[in-house]
């Protein structure tokens, strides 16, 4: 499975999969989701935590412009 992630993620953090036959990589099925941080005691959407938001920029830095996007 590969799983992509689009740009970094503010409230919500967007998900995109491809499931591939191992041997060929023939695309077998795609998804998508979406996830949302929320401050549990208000249940409302926050940002994202900022130690999730550095891990991903540092992995993701070859493929993101400046502004997030990839």
């Amino acid at each position: 499975m590969i799983t992509m992630i689009r740009e970094l993620p503010r409230a919500r953090l967007h998900l995109d999969y491809e499931v591939r036959r191992h041997e060929t990589q023939e695309l077998l099925a795609t998804g998508h989701v979406t996830l949302c941080f929320v401050d549990r005691a208000r249940n409302r959407p926050v940002r994202a935590p900022q130690a999730l938001l550095d891990v991903l920029q540092k992995a993701l830095e070859p493929s993101l412009s400046p502004d997030g996007q990839r």
